[in-house]
């Protein structure tokens, strides 16, 4: 019986930044998709079978962390991680409050 592959959105509104990381999570064998708002990635999780999501804290559209919560309304059991160069202790524990790794 062959292994059902993990699904990972990418959510980053940095495309360069977004085309990097998404190829080399090809390379480990995971499906991968790919967002460069929040927008686009929840209509992209309302479509796909998603099971893993890493976001960007800082978009035009939406923060990440509204993302992850309404990714996680979509999809309970979703596992999240937070991405950020602009991060605090308060964004590190709002993010934990959602199950979120930072």
């Amino acid at each position: 019986m062959k292994a059902k592959k993990i699904n990972v959105l990418l959510v980053d509104d940095n495309e360069k930044f977004l085309k990097s990381v998404a190829e080399r999570t090809k390379l480990k064998g995971f499906n991968v998709f790919k967002a460069s708002s929040g927008k686009q990635a929840l209509d992209i999780a309302q479509r796909q079978s998603i099971h893993v999501a890493i976001v960007d804290q800082r978009m035009p559209d939406m923060e990440g962390l509204v993302v992850i919560t309404k990714l996680k309304a979509l999809i309970p059991d979703i596992q999240t991680v937070l991405l950020t160069g602009h991060g605090d202790e308060k964004l590190k524990e709002a993010s934990e409050a959602l199950n979120s790794t930072y």
